[in-house]
């Protein structure tokens, strides 16, 4: 936690916020519980009063506040990249040119494809309206796996992890949806791509 040393001064805020939600096992705050009306909200921002204790009080919680936002967009970005990293590709969109029994469907794949061309449902999603049927299939990397390769960069942001910066980029990958860019460490994807040029779009 933040500033250890001064949890005895935070103590009467922190049991004034947890008596003032709403709970869910009581379907409102135990404010609310105890004296029937519910809580008057605090509304004071710096330089809204005279009083120099309250004035320092209220710029500490601007202060505060800004940290609290500050903590939880870093730990919605890295939420957001754990989950970015077990996420599946998908590459196409490509026509269905027959159903083969209950669970595969033959995909109509570029000529030239080197893969088996049935593939199983689960590894198959439905493409959004609209979408242009690919026409070619991604590049195979010497293992002969799907290479993928940046195509843009869409953001750019800075993550802390163990107490270090570092600098992130949301990926846009070549033949992959927009909606499936990745969070990467910018030092991971100049590593591996040392070609590629950031140009944000």
């Amino acid at each position: 936690m933040y500033q250890l040393g001064k949890w005895r001064k935070w103590l009467p805020a922190a049991e004034w916020w947890y008596n003032t939600n709403h709970h869910n096992s009581l379907q409102m705050s135990p404010f609310q519980a105890l004296y029937g009306y519910k809580p008057i909200q605090m509304n004071l921002r710096p330089d809204s009063t005279l009083v120099a204790v309250v004035e320092d009080w209220a710029q500490e919680r601007v202060g505060w506040n800004s940290l609290l936002k500050e903590n939880l967009l870093k730990a919605q970005n890295r939420m957001k990249q754990m989950a970015d990293k077990g996420r599946t590709k998908y590459y196409g969109p490509y026509q269905v040119e027959h159903k083969m029994g209950t669970v595969a469907y033959r995909l109509k794949l570029p000529a030239g494809s080197a893969i088996h061309l049935v593939f199983h449902v689960s590894l198959l999603k439905k493409s959004p309206k609209g979408a242009q049927i690919n026409t070619t299939l991604p590049a195979l990397n010497d293992d002969g796996e799907f290479g993928v390769v940046p195509s843009a960069v869409l953001d750019q942001g800075t993550i802390f992890r163990m107490g270090q910066e570092v600098d992130q980029v949301l990926v846009q990958w070549e033949n992959i949806e927009p909606e499936e860019a990745t969070w990467e460490d910018w030092s991971f994807i100049h590593a591996q791509f040392p070609t590629f040029q950031i140009n944000q779009s």
